[in-house]
């Protein structure tokens, strides 16, 4: 039977689809192990009953035996039809919870795709929403199933659920902040997916907006991770939110003696910003005086990046 298996496994006839190997493995053969073993203890148990009803002084634990068998397949019989109702109302409530959430998909998407306009959900934060509806929809449903599962009202269960809250409450402390912070940062827009950043120390373009971080692909083509909550607490400057076309203010600092003079420092920098590729050349570059240093002057030029410009390495090449 072992080999009947594997050779239908090996050959893709098996019932179950070959994409769900990598999480099941090879199921026929595990329940089969389980079903030997099942029939196994059954044969043995036969068999005790038998051997004990050849001998007279042991013909009572014979019978005992089978009362017994009989006994316990008729309380599992009667829980069974018992439990039948309860479990049709879950069914029930379950499959009206996935049409639900079927339905607000359906719209959501519709949202996303700008045919339909809700007050308070954004195209960008529908992905979000979705999730939210859909945690809340299912934690309703499982709690207006749970009276009606098979032994809810059971010490067992009611361990069970003491458990698992005292782990939740335990391990979702931090878990839950970093969350919120995503949530906040998702709801109020401040981030885009493709928004050119600076965070602290870190400068670069949002790749991605997750639940617990945010993730930053700097100039030299580093993905740096930052936590919601340390995004949320600190300050976000969005260098490319008010731009339309995409493009990037991009600043870079020099520092030159004093022995040169200061138009020749603005006409140098501004002809290093025409000569440079990739930069906007309808948007004039700027040039400003950061400050008056004991041996030098140090000045800043101002250029805007195409949308399709590389940013790693621009301050270098302008400089």
């Amino acid at each position: 039977m072992r080999r009947f298996f594997l050779l239908r496994i090996l050959e893709k006839r098996s019932a179950i689809p070959q994409h769900w190997r990598r999480y099941l493995g090879n199921i026929e053969v595990r329940l089969y192990a389980v079903l030997v073993i099942l029939l196994g203890m059954l044969a043995f148990y036969l068999w005790l009953s038998w051997a004990f009803s050849l001998f007279p002084w042991t013909r009572v634990w014979s019978e005992s035996l089978g009362d017994w068998s009989l006994g316990v397949i008729r309380h599992l019989s009667l829980s069974i039809v018992a439990s039948l109702p309860g479990l049709m109302i879950v069914v029930l409530i379950f499959l009206l919870t996935w049409l639900i959430i079927r339905l607000v998909k359906v719209v959501l998407d519709q949202v996303a795709a700008g045919r339909i306009q809700v007050p308070g959900i954004h195209p960008e934060t529908v992905s979000a929403t979705r999730r939210l509806i859909s945690v809340v929809i299912w934690l309703f449903a499982l709690s207006a199933a749970y009276p009606f599962l098979p032994g809810a009202n059971s010490l067992a269960f009611k361990g069970i659920s003491v458990f698992f809250g005292l782990m939740l409450t335990l391990g979702s402390t931090g878990v839950m902040t970093h969350a919120m912070s995503g949530l906040v940062l998702i709801y109020s827009r401040a981030l885009r997916k493709g928004d050119w950043i600076r965070l602290a120390d870190n400068e670069g373009q949002v790749s991605e907006i997750g639940v617990l971080a945010t993730k930053i692909l700097t100039r030299e083509n580093y993905i740096v991770t930052v936590p919601n909550a340390v995004v949320v607490s600190g300050k976000i400057i969005n260098l490319s939110a008010e731009s339309a076309d995409g493009g990037v203010n991009l600043t870079t600092s020099v520092t030159i003696g004093y022995d040169t003079p200061w138009r020749q420092v603005h006409a140098m920098l501004e002809l290093a910003a025409r000569r440079t590729p990739g930069i906007d050349q309808q948007i004039a570059p700027v040039v400003r005086k950061l400050g008056l240093l004991d041996w030098y002057t140090s000045y800043e030029l101002q250029v805007r990046l195409l949308p399709t410009a590389q940013a790693a390495g621009w301050p270098q090449r302008i400089a």
